[in-house]
Parts: structure tokens; sequence; C-alpha cells
């Protein structure tokens, strides 16, 4: 009588071992093939170029709105600064911090956190971006430089402008005493050839050296020259009023009491002049 024989443990073993060692090959092969550079590649080309477009549209953009920081002068650190080593170190510990805040808030579950703050720094980036972009699309920033197309010069001091296109001058006459001043007014009505008006005053008794000062109201123009303050019509120089800052005492010009140094400076305002001395006193 046979009897019959079936598979022995070694058998079976060794069977399932080789199912094993087939499997764990297979998988072998399966990760060799995930880790090539080609595949990993081949899965995330789509984020890779998503990713490389987005700096480059950002880097773009930052050189087109440059001109408005720029004509404002709206630097983090300066003109120069952005050269500085010191600066831009800053500025690499500012985005490590920024990047270990958030892997400190990520791993501690705090992601309304993260959330509400990639919220606010969104909206400053828009801030930042939107508002010059803005400005870039209604402005022009292309400024032209000034040209000069003629030049002339004038003899005398400058007092102030006149009117929407003139301006005043004045002369000292030559002399050591009692010097007098030409007040002289110029615009475009004749192409600043000659003045539109003249106006001849006494100056100073013996202070040769001291400046006269204007003042403009709606139809005067009032002067002082430390010894005289005097008002003249405001389109034709005619002299309106005149006063002396000083007085005679046994030969000698003194000035007044509340005039210490003379008149320095003379405001017409209605019926009244006011005057001031070098040293602010009414």
């Amino acid at each position: 009588m046979e009897e019959g024989r079936g598979p022995s443990m070694s058998d079976a073993e060794t069977e399932e071992g080789r199912e094993v060692s087939q499997r764990f090959a297979e998988v072998e092969d399966e990760l060799r093939q995930g880790d090539s550079l080609a595949s990993l590649m081949a899965e995330q080309w789509r984020g890779m170029a998503g990713m490389a477009g987005m700096f480059v549209a950002t880097i773009a953009l930052a050189m087109y709105i440059r001109p408005y920081y720029d004509v404002g002068e709206l630097h983090a650190f300066g003109a120069s600064g952005a050269t500085q080593v010191r600066y831009v170190a800053l500025e690499l510990m500012a985005i490590f911090a920024f990047t270990a805040l958030i892997i400190y808030l990520a791993k501690w579950g705090k992601d309304y956190l993260i959330k509400y703050g990639m919220y606010v720094v969104l909206t400053l980036a828009l801030m930042y971006t939107l508002v010059p972009l803005a400005h870039m699309l209604v402005l022009d920033f292309d400024t032209q430089p000034y040209d000069v197309q003629t030049s002339d010069e004038r003899n005398g001091a400058l007092l102030g402008t006149w009117g929407d296109d003139g301006f005043v001058l004045y002369n000292v006459s030559a002399g050591d005493f009692n010097t007098s001043v030409d007040i002289t007014a110029w615009n475009a009505s004749n192409g600043y050839t000659e003045p539109v008006w003249t106006n001849t005053h006494a100056h100073q008794v013996s202070d040769v050296n001291s400046p006269v000062s204007m003042t403009t109201s709606s139809e005067l123009l009032t002067f002082a020259s430390g010894a005289y303050a005097w008002s003249v019509d405001i389109e034709t120089g005619d002299l309106v009023e005149s006063y002396a800052c000083y007085t005679w005492n046994e030969g000698e010009a003194v000035p007044l009491d509340n005039m210490f140094g003379g008149c320095a400076i003379a405001v017409s305002v209605e019926d009244a002049l006011y005057l001031a001395n070098a040293f602010d006193e009414l």
C-alpha cells in the first residue's frame, strides 16, 4: 500500500520566500523608478513651471512700478541702503525668522494663525503693488529736464516777485552818506527789455550797506531800508507814503526809541503802517 506524500514544510517555506523576494524586488524597482530625477520632474513640472512663472512675473511687476518709489524716494533703508551688506543681512534674518515662526505654528497646530497671518501679508502685498500700479497707469513719470532757451542778466538785488510773471530789483547808489535806492519792476509785458516803472527813494544817512526789504499787499509795495520806510502803488510805482525811522539829535541821526537798529521791515495794512526792527520789535 502506497502512501500519498504532500509538500513538506521546507518546500512551503522555500516557495513563500520566493514570493517575498519577488515582491521585494518589484517594490524596489518601483522605488527606484519613483526616485529618479526624470520621473519626479515629469510629475512636478506643472508646479515648477508655475512657481518659475510667478517669480518672473513678480520681478517684472516690481521693475515696472519702481519709478513710483524712485520719484517719492520711498526706500526701506534710504537711497543706497539696499546695497549695504548690513541691511541685506537684516533682510535675510527677517526671512529666516518668519520661516521659523511659520514652522513653529504649524508644529503646534496653530493653523488659524498661519491662515490669518497670510491674509495680512497678502493684503500688504496688494497695497504695495496695486496703489503704485494705479499711479503708473494714469501718471507720466518720464520727466523732461529743464532747458534754458535764453538768459539775460539784470543789475540789481532781487526783492521779490511782482504779479504773475514779474519781479522787483533794487540798486543802491554809490557814496558814503545819504545814499539813494532805485526800485525797478520788471515783467513780460515788454519782454523784460526795460523796467515797467522805477521808483527812487532815500536809502540811508550813513549805513550804506543796509539791505532793503519788501512786502506786498493788494495795492501797495512797501519797502524798508533801515533809515526809511515807504510804500508805492503796485501798478505804477508812484510814491504813496514815506516815513523816517530816525530823528536828528545834535546833528546826528538817531533811531527812534522803539526802533533800535532802524526799520528792518515794513508792512502796510489798510490805513496803518507797521514797522519792525532787526530784533523783531514792533
